[in-house]
């Protein structure tokens, strides 16, 4: 078994249908 779809298990994984929304202030 290989995790390499671990971000689509995360409860609050963002859209991959773009960009991810990096909060860096």
């Amino acid at each position: 078994r290989r995790p390499a779809r671990r971000r689509d298990q995360s409860p609050e994984s963002p859209p991959r249908k773009g960009p991810i929304p990096i909060r860096r202030h």
